[in-house]
Formats: C-alpha cells, sequence, structure tokens
C-alpha cells in the first residue's frame, strides 16, 4: 500500500514538472531546456550559484584572500579522509528550502532535479577524478522505516545516470543506529559516526575511486568515516559530492 502512495506522489510531481512544465521552486512557465530541469533559468542561477572561492577540500565557500588549495578555515584542523567535495553550493536561501522540501516529500523528484544540477557543474572533476564507483551514504534499515526514501541514494542514482559510473547499494552499510548528527553537538559528531559503517564486500572496492554521495555536508564526519572504511578496505581515494555545504562556523 506504502509503495503504491508513494508512486502516486512521485508520478503527480512529475507530470506537474513535465508536463505542465512549471518551475518547481517558483512556479513560472518553463520553456525548451528548462523543462529538462524542472527549473527555470532564474532560479537554477540561485540553485547553483557561480563558483568563486570554494575550498577544494570541503567545497566551503571562503573570503577572496582564503587559502583554498588545501584547507580553510572551515575544514582546518579537521582530519577528513576524503580527498576533496564538490557542492551546488551553501546551504541557504533557496537551495535550503528545496533540499528540505525534496527530503520530506513522497517523491525524490526534487532532490534528482537538484543532483542533475550537480551533475552538470561537476562533470569534469568527476573526470579529472578518475572516478570509477559510486557510493552513496546508507542508512540504517531502522532510519529506512521513519523516511519514504534514502536522500543519498536518489542523489546517487540521478549522479550515475547522467555520468555513466556505476552506483553500488551493497558495498558499504550501517552497521549500527545512530544519533541523528543535526541532534549531535559539533564537536561530537566525529565521535557519533566512529565504527558506524561496515564494509560488505571489499573486493568490490580494492583499487577502486569512489565517489561518496549525500545531502549536505556540515563537519565532514559521516563522509569522513564513511571514507576511512572504504580506505582501510582498499580503496584508492574516496571524494564527495552534495547538493550544498553548510559552513558550521570556523574549526
Amino acid at each position: 500500500m506504502m509503495a503504491s502512495h508513494r508512486s502516486g506522489f512521485v508520478l503527480r510531481e512529475l507530470t506537474n514538472c513535465l508536463l505542465d512544465a512549471s518551475c518547481s521552486a517558483c512556479g513560472t512557465r518553463l520553456h525548451g531546456a528548462e523543462t529538462q530541469r524542472c527549473y527555470c533559468d532564474d532560479c537554477v542561477q540561485q540553485l547553483r550559484p557561480q563558483e568563486q572561492h570554494r575550498c577544494r577540500r570541503c567545497s566551503a565557500e571562503c573570503g577572496p584572500w582564503s587559502s583554498i588549495d588545501r584547507h580553510c578555515i572551515y575544514c582546518r584542523g579537521r582530519r577528513l579522509r576524503f580527498s576533496q567535495a564538490v557542492s551546488l553550493g551553501p546551504y541557504a536561501g533557496l537551495l535550503r528550502k528545496e533540499i528540505l522540501a525534496g527530503k520530506w516529500s513522497w517523491s525524490s523528484a526534487r532532490l534528482e532535479a537538484l543532483a542533475r544540477l550537480l551533475g552538470e557543474r561537476a562533470a569534469a572533476q568527476f573526470r579529472e577524478w578518475e572516478i570509477s564507483l559510486l557510493l552513496p551514504i546508507p542508512q540504517h534499515w531502522t532510519r529506512r522505516l521513519q523516511r519514504h526514501f534514502n536522500p543519498a541514494e536518489r542523489i546517487g542514482a540521478e549522479l550515475s545516470r547522467c555520468s555513466g559510473i556505476r552506483q553500488d547499494l551493497h558495498v558499504i552499510t550501517r552497521s549500527r543506529a545512530l544519533k541523528p548528527q543535526k541532534r549531535t553537538p559539533l564537536g561530537l559528531r566525529f565521535e557519533n559516526q566512529k565504527g558506524s559503517f561496515r564494509i560488505v564486500n571489499s573486493d568490490q572496492i580494492r583499487g577502486q575511486r569512489i565517489l561518496l554521495t549525500d545531502d549536505v555536508l556540515t563537519t565532514g564526519a559521516t563522509c569522513s568515516m564513511a571514507a576511512a572504511a572504504l580506505m582501510q578496505a582498499g580503496a584508492r581515494s574516496c571524494h564527495v559530492a552534495v547538493l550544498a555545504r553548510v559552513t558550521d562556523g570556523p574549526g
């Protein structure tokens, strides 16, 4: 019954986006290439702002005089196990609104539309990083009972479709249920994630250049601990792609 209800919501949202051809964010009538994005050009500019001074390590927006090659004021001092991250932009304004609406919707269509924008932005970086396998940050099975879908998985599926990189849902799992990161003090988020990931089949990742996907990156604890487990199991490198970067304050 739940599956049929969910399918109905997905169908209605896709119909509204593609057939009625109105922007998912502002309702403006879409034309031409805009219909493939589900957003009008004005909203795309807000959702995917021009990259200026973005940290290459954690994807945080920094000042014009900040060092962005190796670390920035937002990730300095943090032992991140992934190499680099890419995002659409800061977790604010319209992008924040659309991510929240997408995460709590019965349909994943909004998140997939945002992932398409991310795929367009990051295509060159994926090639530069020579990504060979895409892995979404997994949810614990108890979490899946509370949510209609795993946002990281739906984002990853769309990035996989856009890039041609294979996504695997059966390599990394959650070994235990966790207190949600948003309810955990910033200083304890790395500790909260320790030992929470389990590699199911190390043969699938040995020597692979892996792209981890999630909805947002704040301290980087979740992706870092997942990357640590993957690197220990034999992955060659780990990079991260998220919809938005939450800047939680220096350090």
